[in-house]
């Protein structure tokens, strides 16, 4: 291997032009005669309401819309170009449709259309989760594949086929999305727990489903909150957010959106970033042709960091580093890796244009095997570098030079020579300073960002008509103390947007017990002897605040996943919980004579050293195996304890208690109790042998109680 020292200097004057795709919230071609992408052959449409149907075409034009041949009404799209009718309220019907939309002398046509129940699925991985898992496929999944296939009554519209997620601000319409019917492909790629409850459904009625996957793995609530509704009538927190999201797309529209952030971020970067400039050339500064101007400087080095020559003292800001070096067949065939330690700042590497390391990644110190993505002859590693500045004055760096090495024993190490892209230094208080601040680009979000989600993944569904709703989500927001006020949000703007029949029903999901990776966990501690009962669980909290949310708005119910929980976060008994979603529906929302709902506290009384709890849905209550009721803790009032650490506490001690089932109650007591103040139920990470059912064998879920209605810290008894 040799290192390449060779640099030809030859100044670059062309102006970079960019062209980046504006996003497809502009991206409906103007004066486009056309339906929603949400209204495809094959779709369901909700029966007994007057279902919206929706497309776009010349703003003032006229739209005439017709059923079957015959007629149904007629419209005019608005100053954005969007045309919508409602049609007549139809009865669930097998035999297909044709809805066909006439506009200045052109006729489109939607084919295969059925009338029948539509149901809405979103949330996170869970809901995602299709017939070929996350590397565990669901029990009993590819036999109901073929027992599922060709069923004509069951189809389905999955938001994630497409390039729909992260939208800066509501899309119009959706990309690369169409309702499809069942076909084992189809049903594969579909969320097993929402088809399953679509299958039983379709079996117990008899009429056409349709359902609806908006969902997308890891995601929290607030980025499934509505920013066009959320930011006018959101509750607290949900409705900052909505407008602060809101306001920054907007502002970036007022700039003059993707053209002006262009030119301006172009200026910027000459300025004080110059390399990034030359990031989307061709060629760019990864490729082996680039042409490095005479502005790259040399640079050292050492324990001490970047140098100040070619730094400017006291620089803080961007750069990008650049180095090439040669391979050749031979060397392809050695574990050559990039060595990359000890630096202060933050950093990205690239190799070739591929980029790995990076300051947060575990495996930093070692860097990027070569041969992954290394090419015979020049190779180029480029270091996006953001220097933070040193307290002596000099600009901090790397410590240590950047090394090609053998793995795994890091042996024949060769030193890479950089050469560094250094525009002018920021100042310290930039903040002072909104004209030197870097342009913002509205574009530039994640799957994080909150409103992102529904911007892109449920906006374009408004106001499809729909039978109901189900929640699965919360692993992501595990100690989110504002949890009741998005979901609030998220619900009343479902309810304000898509189209339903005197009520909007929403099924929530209390998620499984799971293992989590924080440590000391309650495991840890009881096999250590430290404790024999469980302490804090944020995740027994989420499930806790699941259920709670039944009771907290109209038309909401919990259904209890408590008994099906895995050490994997991802548990792979999907038929059940589809299941209960089916059940729950049959007997809530179409009124069937059949038990569907968990077992839910209804009240709680506190009777001395007494707690009985007072449970709704609770026909036929016992244990699942028979046994005495377990997993309930009993506390008297707040006390001051001492820890381990000879620190005063107040708090509640909880015990194990002694539960008995009565009727429709479980009576709590334990010797130690003189006076019952507090009690909770399945307060764990992990199933520790939770047993209480209702009649059709539907768990109790995570559930608290105090006597005064008021949260106190816990302090655990040991």
């Amino acid at each position: 291997m040799k290192i390449k020292n060779t640099f030809i200097f030859e100044r670059i004057r062309c102006f970079l032009a960019m062209v980046i795709a504006v996003l497809p919230i502009f991206a409906i071609a103007e004066g486009e005669f056309k339906f929603a992408s949400v209204c495809s052959d094959n779709m369901v449409l909700q029966r007994d309401v007057e279902a919206p149907v929706w497309g776009f075409a010349k703003p003032g034009s006229k739209v005439v819309v017709g059923l079957n041949g015959k007629k149904v009404a007629e419209t005019i799209t608005d100053e954005n170009g969007r045309w919508l009718v409602k049609l007549p309220p139809q009865k669930a019907n097998k035999k297909p449709s044709k809805i066909a939309a006439k506009c200045d002398g052109e006729m489109i046509v939607i084919s295969n259309v059925l009338f029948g129940d539509v149901w809405f699925g979103c949330g996170q991985s869970n809901m995602a989760y299709t017939f070929n898992g996350y590397g565990r496929l669901p029990i009993g999944g590819e036999e109901f594949l073929k027992k599922a296939e060709g069923n004509p009554y069951i189809r389905t519209l999955l938001m994630n086929d497409g390039d729909n997620r992260n939208a800066p601000a509501p899309r119009a319409d959706a990309i690369g999305i169409k309702w499809e019917t069942s076909t084992i492909d189809s049903i594969r790629k579909n969320g097993a727990a929402l088809y399953w409850m679509g299958y039983k459904l379709n079996q117990e009625l008899d009429v056409p489903i349709g359902l609806v996957n908006a969902s997308w793995g890891a995601t929290k609530i607030d980025g499934w909150i509505s920013q066009a509704w959320a930011k006018d009538n959101g509750t607290g927190h949900a409705k900052n957010i909505a407008r602060f999201w809101h306001e920054r797309w907007m502002s970036f529209v007022r700039m003059g959106g993707p053209e002006a952030y262009e030119k301006k971020i172009y200026e910027w970067n000459k300025r004080f970033d110059p390399a990034s400039n030359f990031v989307k050339t061709k060629p760019s500064l990864h490729d082996a042709d680039f042409v490095e101007d005479e502005s790259w400087k040399p640079i050292t080095i050492d324990g001490r960091g970047f140098q100040v020559d070619p730094f400017h003292e006291g620089f803080k800001g961007d750069v990008w580093l650049r180095a090439t070096f040669t391979l050749t067949e031979a060397d392809l065939k050695k574990p050559w890796c990039v060595q990359y330690r000890e630096s202060y700042g933050n950093d990205l590497t690239y190799l070739n244009g591929v980029a790995f390391g990076g300051s947060g990644n575990p495996n930093h110190g070692y860097g990027c095997p070569i041969d992954k993505h290394g090419i015979v002859g020049t190779n180029v590693i480029a270091i996006r570098y953001k220097v933070w500045g040193a307290s002596n004055g000099k600009p901090g760096g790397m410590l240590k030079p950047v090394k090609l090495c053998l793995w795994p024993k890091l042996d024949n190490e060769i030193e890479l020579k950089f050469k560094a892209c250094i525009g002018e230094p920021l100042p310290n208080n930039l903040w002072k300073y909104p004209e030197l601040q870097k342009p913002e680009d509205a574009r530039s979000i994640n799957m994080f960002s909150a409103t992102s989600m529904d911007a892109g993944l449920v906006n374009p569904l408004y106001p499809m008509a729909l039978k109901g709703a189900v929640w699965y989500q919360g692993c992501s927001d595990l100690g989110n103390g504002r949890y009741k006020e998005y979901f609030k949000t998220l619900v009343e703007g479902w309810r304000a947007q898509f189209t339903y029949k005197d009520k909007l029903p929403v099924l929530i999901t209390e998620i499984c017990p799971h293992k989590l990776d924080t440590k000391p966990n309650s495991v840890e501690r009881m096999k250590n002897g430290e404790t024999d009962s469980p302490t804090w669980s944020v995740n027994a909290d989420m499930r806790r605040e699941l259920n709670e949310l039944a009771t907290f708005l109209p038309d909401c119910d919990t259904i209890s996943l408590l008994d099906l929980g895995e050490e994997d976060i991802h548990p792979i008994r999907k038929e059940e919980v589809g299941s209960r979603y089916a059940n729950w529906a049959l007997q809530n929302v179409y009124g069937k004579s059949i038990q569907g709902s968990s077992p839910q506290v209804e009240k709680v009384e506190w009777v001395g050293s007494k707690c009985i709890i007072h449970l709704k849905n609770a026909k036929g209550l016992k244990t699942r195996d028979g046994l005495a009721a377990n997993g309930f803790e009993l506390s008297g009032p707040v006390e001051s304890t001492t820890d381990e650490n000879g620190k005063t506490k107040e708090g509640v001690v909880y015990y194990y208690a002694n539960a008995k089932i009565v009727g429709n109650t479980i009576e709590l007591t334990h010797p130690n109790v003189k006076e019952a103040f507090a009690f909770r139920y399945a307060w764990f990470d992990l199933d520790l042998g939770w047993n209480v059912v209702n009649g059709a064998n539907l768990p109790l879920g995570t559930c608290r109680g105090y006597k005064d209605g008021q949260y106190h810290q816990q302090i655990f008894k040991k």
